[in-house]
């Protein structure tokens, strides 16, 4: 056996002696719904909450949107508080098509997405808005 194979398999053998074992067993409480003021008696799905809490975008075809199904946020002052009413993001991200699937990037500048709109190379394709600080509108 070479020098080479007895330091990798060495190594190999050392590196699974002290490696952790993964584990899956993820025990969660009672799901809670985020009530009235979130859901609606329309449809609600695909949450991304921003990194500190504060902010959750959703899908939803309620009422007030550009198309059937937009992107909506929910805000709160604190991870305490409770969530305000959803905003439409409005016709810079929604469009007349069918806009879901949102996801915020970690320092809350980019939201990534998927749409339905002119313009795609598909029937739904990836879209991304991005702005400069988090105070600013998307």
């Amino acid at each position: 056996m070479s020098k080479k194979l007895i330091y990798l398999t060495s190594f190999v053998l050392v590196l699974g002696l002290t490696a952790g074992v993964a584990n899956a067993d993820f025990t969660f409480g009672t799901p809670t719904n985020l009530g009235p003021t979130v859901n609606s008696s329309d449809v609600e799905h695909g949450p991304s909450i921003s990194a500190d809490g504060l902010s959750l975008y959703f899908q939803s075809n309620r009422s007030g949107g550009s198309s059937g199904v937009d992107i909506w946020v929910a805000m709160r002052e604190t991870t305490d508080h409770p969530w305000s009413t959803p905003v439409n993001l409005g016709p810079t991200v929604n469009s007349s098509a069918k806009d879901a699937t949102a996801c915020i990037s970690a320092d809350s500048l980019s939201l990534y997405f998927s749409s339905e709109r002119p313009g795609g190379y598909g029937g739904g394709d990836l879209w991304v808005t991005t702005r400069t600080t988090k105070d600013d509108r998307l």
